[in-house]
C-alpha cells in the first residue's frame, strides 16, 4: 500500500511538473486562451496564414513540417494576426506544408525579455502549399552531357534510362531542376513522359489567384491579363495593370498541353487573332493558341492537347472579343 501511494505521488508531480506553464497562463483568465481558427491560401512561392485573434495572449507560434523539412517562428504582439512563410526550399515548392499555430505567453527567461513563457493548450493545425506546378516525368532515351542555365556554365553527364521530373517546358525542351540547378533537355532525346503531379479537382480561389499575379508582378501591355495553372487545368482572366490585378472571370475548367507536348511555360501574349469554324475562336499566342473544343476533345479535365490552351467555345469567344491583341498571358 505504501509503494502504491508512492508511485501515485510521483505520477502527479510529473503532470503539475509539465503542466504548470500552461495552467498558470490559462488561469489567468477564465477563458482557453488558444487559437481556435486559422486559415492558409496559397500564393507564388510562399503561403499566407491568417488566424483569429487571442484576448490573452502575447504573440504566437507558428510551426511548420513537410517532406522532412522543419522550421518554427515566433511573432510577438497580440495584434499580429498574419505570417507569410516565403518558400526557399524547392523540397517545399510540390508538397502540402502542415502548419501549427499557437498563442503563446511572452516573459524573462535567463534575464532574456519577450522569451515564450508558456503555449496554448490546443493548437490550430493547417495544410497548405504555395501554388503549385504541373510536373513531368521523364526518362533520358540517350546519355547526354547538358550545362545548367544560371549562369554557372556547370555541366552534367546524364544516362539513358534516368528518370527526372520537369517543372516546365519550352518550345521542345523540358526544364527540370538538379538539386539548384536547373537544366533543359530536348523531348527528342527522352521518352516516357507522363504527368508525374496535377489535381484538377483543385480550385484556387479568388483571392488566392489575384495575390499569385500580384505577388510576382506580371504585366500587360493592355488592361487584361490571362493565367493558366496547369496544376489545376484552369485559366483566369485579370483587370488592371501590374501590382494591381482583379480577377474578373475563372477559374474556368480548360485542357493544357499533354506530357509528350505540354504548353510552355512562362510568360507571352495575343498575337493575332483567328476565326476558324471549329473549334471557332483562336487567341494566337508565340507557339500555342488559346481556343475552342473540337467534340472529340472530350472533357475539359486532363492535359490533352498538342500545346494549346483548350476552351469551351463561349469561353474562347469571350478572350475573343475582350482580350486585346497584346494581352499578357502567362503559363504556369
Amino acid at each position: 500500500m505504501r509503494k502504491k501511494f508512492i508511485a501515485v505521488l510521483m505520477i502527479s508531480a510529473m503532470i503539475l511538473t509539465f503542466a504548470a506553464p500552461l495552467s498558470v497562463s490559462a488561469a489567468s483568465s477564465p477563458t482557453v486562451w488558444s487559437v481556435t481558427w486559422a486559415r492558409g491560401y496559397s500564393s507564388y512561392n510562399r503561403v499566407r496564414l491568417e488566424w483569429k485573434q487571442v484576448s490573452n495572449a502575447d504573440g504566437y507560434r507558428v510551426y511548420w513540417a513537410a517532406n522532412g523539412v522543419r522550421g518554427n517562428v515566433v511573432l510577438k504582439g497580440r495584434n499580429t494576426l498574419k505570417y507569410t512563410h516565403v518558400i526557399s526550399d524547392s523540397r517545399l515548392l510540390d508538397r502540402d506544408i502542415t502548419y501549427v499555430v499557437y498563442a503563446v505567453r511572452l516573459g524573462t527567461v535567463n534575464g532574456k525579455k519577450n522569451q515564450v513563457v508558456a503555449m496554448s493548450p490546443h493548437p490550430c493545425t493547417i495544410k497548405a502549399a504555395p501554388i503549385r506546378l504541373m510536373t513531368i516525368r521523364f526518362t533520358f532515351a540517350e546519355n547526354r552531357t547538358l550545362t545548367s542555365h544560371e549562369g554557372t556554365s556547370t555541366t552534367k553527364r546524364f544516362y539513358a534510362g534516368d528518370s527526372y521530373k520537369a517543372r516546365g517546358f519550352n518550345q521542345g525542351r523540358y526544364i527540370f531542376p538538379v538539386g539548384k540547378l536547373t537544366y533543359y533537355v530536348s523531348r527528342l532525346s527522352t521518352y516516357n513522359a507522363y504527368i508525374d503531379d496535377i489535381n484538377t479537382d483543385k480550385t484556387y480561389w479568388k483571392r488566392e489567384c489575384e495575390d499569385f499575379v500580384n505577388t510576382i508582378g506580371i504585366s500587360s501591355s493592355t488592361d487584361y491579363l490571362i493565367w493558366v495553372n496547369q496544376y489545376t487545368e484552369r485559366l483566369c482572366i485579370f483587370k488592371g495593370y501590374q501590382g494591381h490585378w482583379r480577377m474578373i472571370c475563372g477559374p474556368w475548367q480548360c485542357s493544357s498541353g499533354k506530357a509528350s507536348t505540354p504548353t510552355d511555360t512562362g510568360k507571352t501574349r495575343i498575337y493575332d487573332k483567328e476565326y476558324y469554324g471549329t473549334p471557332m475562336y483562336w487567341n494566337i499566342c508565340q507557339v500555342f493558341s488559346i481556343h475552342g473544343r473540337l467534340s472529340s476533345y472530350g472533357n475539359l479535365d486532363w492535359p490533352k492537347s498538342n500545346g494549346c490552351v483548350r476552351n469551351t467555345d463561349d469561353h474562347a469567344l469571350y478572350i475573343y472579343r475582350n482580350c486585346p491583341i497584346g494581352t499578357a498571358v502567362y503559363i504556369f
